[in-house]
């Protein structure tokens, strides 16, 4: 199935980011700052949104963060909502393939099951003969990683060791 990004509002400042990232060796100053600038995007998108507060020097007390002309309620949901939901169907997955998870965050999860993204793409193109959309949101996340940072990987391993806590 080709899926059609139609409305991509930092798809090109995203793909700039990336590219500046993968010239620079991870944890080093230039791909750190990247790495900041492109997390600050979405937190533009969704300041203002709560009641947090902030310490103003101007008026030596807390003030209400207020929104900005970036805010915008109905992309943060978006955005929350489709890696919630991604999220949700790897972990589905790993539990299918016996796998135990640890930790989640937004930013990937702790498990058992080594080479993990193969098993779930394999798992998934098992699935897809009975229903050929129930991944769909796994899959164009593939295609926008490829895409935005010509790597078509939906899970980046970040480190691979024995044991619980590794």
């Amino acid at each position: 199935m080709d899926y059609v990004i139609y409305n991509r509002p930092f798809a090109s400042v995203i793909k700039d980011i990336q590219e500046v990232r993968r010239e620079h060796p991870k944890g080093s100053f230039q791909n750190t700052m990247s790495k900041l600038l492109g997390n600050s995007m979405y937190g533009l998108v969704v300041q203002g949104m709560s009641h947090k507060t902030h310490f103003d020097i101007q008026t030596d007390s807390m003030k209400r963060t207020e929104g900005s002309k970036f805010t915008n309620p109905l992309m943060a949901s978006w955005i929350t909502a489709m890696v919630r939901s991604v999220i949700g169907e790897m972990l589905h997955i790993t539990d299918d393939l016996g796998g135990r998870v640890v930790s989640v965050t937004t930013d990937g999860f702790i498990t058992d099951i080594p080479d993990l993204e193969n098993k779930i793409l394999d798992y998934i193109k098992k699935a897809k003969v009975e229903n050929p959309n129930r991944f769909f949101l796994i899959e164009l996340v593939q295609i926008w990683r490829e895409k935005l940072s010509n790597d078509p990987h939906t899970i980046e391993l970040k480190k691979e060791g024995m044991g619980i806590l590794s």
